[in-house]
């Protein structure tokens, strides 16, 4: 009888051991699977800032672009504006040297 005791309190200590030792290792794997979401997190932030700072420098370039299109079609209306000036001059030269060739000719 004391035999048959002996190995029934054996058994509920292994069991008591057993039910610890699974209790532990899901506590260890709780904490594991914390760290991994806390650092799956961290690097969502991160890309999340990173993200913003491309789209930041995106809208910064093309501000900038902008910039200097509207600077270029500045530059080319005012050529523009400038060779129209000169071929008018040249209309109103000439002009005036057929006016003169024309009194030239004239008996």
């Amino acid at each position: 009888f004391h035999q048959i005791e002996k190995e029934l309190l054996e058994f509920e200590e292994k069991r008591k051991n057993m039910h610890l030792y699974l209790e532990t290792e899901r506590n260890k794997r709780d904490i594991e699977n914390s760290i991994k979401a806390m650092k799956n997190k961290e690097l969502e932030e991160k890309e999340r800032i990173k993200q913003e700072q491309i789209l930041e420098m995106k809208k910064k370039y093309a501000l900038e672009l902008q910039e200097k299109v509207n600077e270029y079609k500045q530059y080319k209306n005012h050529i523009k504006y400038e060779l129209k000036l000169k071929e008018e001059e040249e209309n109103k030269k000439k002009k005036e040297e057929i006016k003169l060739q024309i009194e030239l000719n004239k008996p």
